[in-house]
């Protein structure tokens, strides 16, 4: 059998602009159709979670209410021109937590004790049940949803590329005063070169950190998976330029990734988020 031209990341010299619309098009169908598949089960888990004993019936019914909410309008903006996507499809699904959380409610189900921080992030998920990527939805969705963020990046970065390279000054950073800028970097020589950042121990920790910029290194365990948990903050990440799979996971989840070259040969003078 032959390679499904879909299921690999686009390349520039491979595909013209129409051939990457219609990859990207193609990835949001099998994106929301992974979705629709991984509803049922993950609001049964979810619920479950809470609510050991919810019975069968109610499972159901509160599924059926979670798909009416969210396949409708994710189709619409998976359907939609890469340039007309007000929101991500995550943030879409991540309305679902709202209603479950309403039938916990109803069911006396008192809610579980959350931080500050995602009170701040999620206020109508009090039973802390948001999804952080579509993996926890499920497997197919998580490969999907990484398969689909790495197309838009790359239609995205085609079609702005010229543009960007127009501008007459890139998107520079702040002087980075001591409390702007956190960052996740264990190698002592990438923190020399960082100036202004205050680095974090663990990945985690950047979670709770209130700089509204965050820069990671990439390559280092637990960082991919905390990306998604970072939502409504500027983060910029950069490792290996033939590490294609991890810069892509990271453009999936929110981040600005960057070749490690590019990332310290231009630094604070970034581009733009969007180049």
């Amino acid at each position: 059998m032959g390679q499904d031209p879909a299921a690999g990341a686009p390349t520039e010299e491979g595909q013209s602009g129409v051939e990457d619309d219609a990859a990207l098009a193609e990835r949001g169908v099998r994106l929301a159709d992974a979705v629709a598949a991984a509803l049922p089960a993950w609001v049964d888990r979810s619920l479950r979670q809470r609510a050991p004993d919810v019975t069968a019936e109610v499972v159901a019914a509160v599924a059926v209410e979670v798909e009416a909410e969210v396949l409708p309008p994710l189709r619409a903006l998976l359907a939609r021109d890469v340039d007309q996507q007000g929101e991500s499809p995550l943030a879409v699904v991540r309305r679902a937590a709202a209603t479950l959380s309403g039938a916990l409610d109803a069911m006396g189900v008192p809610p579980p004790v959350r931080d500050d921080h995602q009170r701040r992030l999620f206020p109508d998920d009090d039973h802390d049940l948001v999804p952080a990527t579509f993996a926890d939805l499920s497997e197919d969705a998580g490969r999907a949803g990484i398969e689909w963020g790495a197309s838009k990046a790359f239609v995205h970065r085609r079609r702005h590329r010229a543009q960007a390279s127009e501008a007459s000054e890139p998107a520079m950073l702040p002087d980075a005063p001591s409390g702007s800028i956190v960052g996740y970097v264990p190698d002592l020589m990438d923190r020399s070169k960082l100036v202004g950042v205050r680095f974090v121990r663990r990945p985690e920790d950047l979670v709770d950190a209130e700089e509204a910029m965050v820069v990671v290194d990439l390559s280092r365990p637990g960082v991919l998976e905390v990306l998604p948990r970072l939502a409504g903050r500027r983060v910029v990440g950069f490792g290996s330029h033939v590490d294609r799979a991890t810069l892509e996971a990271a453009a999936a989840a929110g981040a600005q990734a960057l070749p490690r070259s590019q990332m310290f040969r231009t630094w604070p003078d970034l581009p733009p988020p969007d180049a």
